[in-house]
């Protein structure tokens, strides 16, 4: 075999004829969003014509219109499209595909759809279904990584379902436990329990979301480490026996056990515990015959070289990209290749890292509502383009966030030739680039990536959880006066122009600042002498503004308040702006009427729904009795799970909903009387 690889470099021509290399001439991508985007790019460059799939919500997706033809799937939720395989067979079967990609979620890791793709006579591109069946597997894969001698994380490995021997287990274990899902991962159907009382309703909880999310609703229970580092090792394996790891991955910066900053290599891994790491994650790929893309995941106790294996990812991982930074591997294209029948033409020692790399999810969701989903429509996207990074997304101008699937907008990516080089990075990127008309966690990403813990390393599963406070904090006045003079001014000057009558004119505005800043209220008044020139009062103070650059839909403007000038860009909805203040992030506000009593923001605690979804569980019926904290009714949003919480002692009134519905954000759910 070495001699026919010396051979492959001098005659390709004879090493795919010995190793019956078979091209694809068209893959079906089976996902959506940027992943989608991703494997299309990847095709594109292999010379692979592509077909997409799209719900009804995804119809004017990027994914869509980036493909060389779509197949529709129809409406509805991912259970009726995207994790619908009959509907995925017969599209593969309508465009002709030799192949289909899974991504990442949905059914990429499904050996029955596997399966089913090999049944039809199409590659599958990723690992064999009985190795994703023993991998994909929590219960499994932990059994066959003990038999090799390499640590487990305290917990079952039979996949024992009654919920009367999962209680049985997590006695036997000790609280605190995880309740996990068996066959996915990207923190979908988990649940951390803390006492006894909480497991039964924690259970149902996590098969609902597992079944949603998977299609499979098998759990598994284990040992939840509060503060431990979550990294992972990238394997990459062909179909004659060559397996090599591209090192690890830092993952441990979390929100509900789903990751929102990663980083390559991990910067607390050292070179004694990357050699532990990274052979026993080869170990695990070659006792299983590995084929394809892989990541085995560890906990790693802070401050040891104690580790634990956590579970194998048969698939792409979302992170990929930060260690295409650090290798200079294009990760999807040799999956695709490994699938196509080709060798690996590296060796381990031809692998080396490269600088570091760090990547942040971008996500729609308010961060100060307790990472709760959101929707909306993309006013204005402007990634910020530098050497140093990349941008993965699927979003546009005019894309629509729905809360059928995950609420993942783009994956930011910097690299640098050493960590303190690929930081700055990061926070020029989160700094610059522009997302308006929606709430995202892009201000919270900003805020955690200058954290000084952060910037140090320091960052174990409860990261966010510890630091919570510093990351939440407001902003500094200065900036929100800046916000309300901007959004005043903004709206005098539109007026002034729509009027054609350029003279002196005056404009009294109350605006509020929404998205988690407590509906803090201003009234603002505007004295235009000009498009440019304005004198405006807030809270008593007076100052004068000038555009010094009015701002585009493609390019950001300047203002300059009292002599001090800000970069900014805008956009606005109804009686709403969204401004991107430069070096702060993007924030949103709202005109009110004079008579108005200010915006009645949701709470997710409280008895309108926080996020459009569906209910999936309604916990109390008219007539109960209800104290502080009791559960109420549960939505399904985004793929998670969020449930409404009783503020206040008292009695069901009225419910206004039954499970199933779908609903929208501000629905009244439930009535309960107080007797106040």
């Amino acid at each position: 075999m070495k001699f026919y690889r010396w051979q492959a470099d001098k005659h390709p021509e004879i090493w795919n004829d010995l190793m019956a290399v078979k091209r694809f001439n068209k893959v079906l991508v089976a996902n959506r969003g940027e992943v989608a985007v991703r494997v299309i790019q990847a095709c594109r460059e292999l010379n692979i014509a592509t077909a997409a799939v799209y719900s009804e919500a995804d119809k004017h997706s990027r994914h869509v219109a980036l493909a060389d033809e779509g197949i529709f799937l129809g409406g509805g939720p991912a259970s009726e499209t995207y994790l619908d395989q009959q509907r995925l067979l017969a599209a593969i079967e309508q465009v002709g595909a030799d192949a289909v990609h899974p991504g990442f979620g949905f059914l990429s890791e499904s050996a029955d759809f596997a399966r089913a793709c090999e049944q039809a006579g199409v590659v599958f591109i990723g690992p064999g279904p009985e190795v994703m069946t023993l991998m994909a597997s929590k219960s499994a894969s932990k059994a066959l990584v003990e038999s090799l001698d390499i640590p487990v994380i305290p917990g079952n490995s039979q996949p024992a379902q009654s919920a009367e021997q999962l209680v049985q287990q997590a006695e036997a274990i000790g609280y605190p436990v995880l309740i996990k899902a068996s066959a996915g991962g990207g923190g979908m159907g988990m649940r951390v329990v803390d006492s006894g009382g909480e497991f039964p309703e924690a259970l149902r909880s996590a098969k609902r979301e597992a079944m949603s999310a998977f299609g499979d609703d098998a759990v598994l229970v284990e040992k939840y480490f509060r503060a431990v580092r979550h990294i992972e090792v990238q394997i990459v394996a062909d179909q004659y026996g060559t397996v090599v790891h591209c090192f690890e991955r830092e993952c441990s910066v979390q929100r509900r056990r789903q990751k929102v900053v990663e980083e390559a290599p991990s910067p607390s891994v050292g070179e004694r515990l990357r050699e532990k790491l990274t052979s026993a994650a080869v170990k695990i790929a070659a006792s299983v015959d590995y084929v394809s893309l892989g990541t085995v995941e560890f906990l790693v106790d802070d401050g040891t070289e104690d580790y634990y294996f956590l579970e194998m990812n048969t698939r792409l991982q979302v992170e990929h990209g930060i260690t295409e930074a650090i290798t200079g591997i294009d990760l999807v294209k040799t999956q695709i290749r490994i699938a196509e029948g080709e060798p690996l033409k590296l060796s381990q020692a031809d692998i080396s890292i490269q600088g570091h790399a760090i990547e942040c999810r971008l996500y729609a969701e308010d961060t100060e509502a307790d990472f709760a989903p959101a929707t909306g429509t993309v006013l204005q996207w402007r990634p910020y383009e530098s050497d140093a990074g990349r941008i993965d997304s699927a979003i546009i101008v005019g894309t629509e966030l729905s809360a059928l699937y995950d609420p993942m907008i783009a994956k930011l990516i910097s690299h640098g030739e050493d960590r303190e080089t690929a930081l700055r990075a990061m926070r020029r990127c989160l700094e610059r680039t522009v997302l308006l008309g929606l709430i995202s966690n892009q201000r919270f990403l900003l805020q955690l990536i200058r954290h000084p813990a952060f910037a140090d390393g320091l960052t174990t599963t409860d990261f966010i959880e510890r630091h919570k406070n510093d990351l939440l904090k407001p902003l500094a006045i200065s900036h929100r006066t800046a916000l309300f003079l901007i959004a005043a001014v903004q709206r005098a000057r539109s007026r002034f122009l729509a009027s054609g009558q350029l003279r002196v004119s005056e404009h009294n505005y109350p605006l509020q600042l929404s998205g988690g800043s407590d509906g803090e209220q201003h009234h603002v008044a505007v004295l235009a002498h000009n498009t440019d020139h304005f004198s405006a009062f807030i809270d008593g103070q007076s100052c004068e503004v000038e555009i010094l650059k009015a701002p585009g839909n493609s390019s950001a403007g300047r203002i300059a308040i009292d002599g001090h000038s800000h970069s900014y860009s805008c956009a606005t909805r109804n009686n709403g702006i969204y401004i991107h203040l430069g070096g702060q992030g993007p924030f949103s506000l709202e005109f009110l009427s004079r008579f108005s009593r200010g915006i009645q923001h949701d709470n997710v605690g409280g008895f309108r729904a926080a996020m459009p979804g569906r209910v999936v569980a309604v916990q109390v019926k008219a007539g109960s009795e209800v104290r502080i904290g009791d559960k109420l009714i549960t939505m399904e949003s985004m793929k998670m799970e969020h449930t409404t919480l009783s503020d206040s002692d008292g009695m069901v009134s009225e419910l206004h909903v039954a499970v199933g519905d779908i609903v929208e954000k501000g629905k009244l759910l439930i009535e309960i009387e107080t007797g106040d």
